[in-house]
């Protein structure tokens, strides 16, 4: 860990990112290979195509994963009866649920912040069947209150999405340090309404370009906390 919030006092409340924050998802786990074979079609291609509808998806323009997978089907070019669809994604789901698990610390570290009486939330660019994934982890039970973008129309690092989750948890965005893994610019968005931000250095992609707008680095859930506690 490099540094800390001791002189800043301790945060009236804390927001977290989900994915790669909280939890983590295979991209190249059996439910993406599986559902291609099911349909008849190349997993490279399926994957791509399902990966290009992710921002309709997180904006809510697409309402289920039934209905993302039949897009993918289209933009693959091959015509497939919704219904059908339906039943192949019924029949893999459990595919995709368990190719997500949550960070071996998230829990005890979102304890140890409710324990000292801090609001904690959950922002997240997610898409209408990560619902269920925020309910099977269990961590929408540790936390104040979530907020997914399909449900509001937005994205980080927009500011409406950070407001409406500040708002849930009844702390200004100014009294507010965020947690993430530095993806879709969330940090800088949470800079700009006047939030602290802490990164969680996954070795991702995107983490270098999320470095100057960091005011904390650190490598895991704990060690945030640790850092504001």
């Amino acid at each position: 860990m490099i540094g800390h919030f001791n002189s800043l006092g301790q945060p009236r409340g804390v927001i977290f990112d989900l994915f790669f924050t909280l939890l983590k998802e295979d991209f190249t786990g059996p439910f993406y290979r599986t559902m291609a074979r099911d349909l008849g079609i190349d997993a490279g291609t399926f994957l791509a195509a399902f990966r290009s509808l992710s921002r309709s998806s997180m904006l809510g323009e697409i309402s289920s994963m039934e209905e993302r997978v039949w897009k993918t089907a289209r933009l693959c070019e091959l015509e497939r009866d919704r219904d059908v669809v339906g039943e192949v994604v019924a029949r893999n789901i459990e595919l995709f649920y368990s190719a997500i698990e949550v960070y071996n610390d998230s829990v005890s570290a979102l304890l140890r912040l409710r324990k000292a009486g801090i609001p904690t939330g959950i922002a997240s660019n997610a898409s209408a069947h990560s619902k269920a994934v925020l309910g099977r982890s269990g961590l929408d039970e540790l936390v104040t209150a979530s907020v997914l973008s399909y449900e509001v129309r937005c994205m980080k690092p927009e500011p409406a999405i950070y407001e409406h989750i500040c708002e849930m948890i009844g702390v200004a965005p100014a009294n507010c340090i965020f947690v993430g893994d530095g993806g879709d610019r969330e940090l800088e968005g949470a800079r700009a309404l006047g939030m602290k931000t802490i990164l969680i250095d996954r070795d991702l992609s995107h983490t270098d370009a999320a470095r100057p707008f960091a005011d904390l680095c650190v490598r895991s859930v704990a060690e945030a906390v640790d850092a504001v506690l």
